[in-house]
């Protein structure tokens, strides 16, 4: 189920990050191992990277409330599209 909710999230994240690269994956297809941060969870969960405070144009959205906003309401959205089973 993880999957799924990760690309619905993923979806809502770049429609509002002013972004043109798309990339949603688990940590496995990142680097070649897990990173098992959600490993002792017993729930489904997923991890979101949506902005890097080094990467200088993020940074600078970063210290945007509008754009922070505009991230959470994404993984909101993205939640409950998941829990409605769209």
């Amino acid at each position: 189920a993880a999957p799924v909710w990760a690309e619905f999230t993923g979806e809502q994240l770049y429609a509002v990050m002013e972004t043109t690269y798309k990339k949603v994956g688990g940590d496995q297809g990142a680097i070649g191992f897990s990173l098992k941060v959600l490993e002792l969870v017993d729930a489904v969960g997923i991890l979101t990277e949506a902005s890097f405070y080094t990467h200088p144009e993020e940074r600078s959205r970063l210290n945007q409330n509008a754009y922070l906003q505009g991230e959470a309401e994404a993984i909101v959205e993205g939640f409950l599209q998941f829990v409605a089973g769209d």
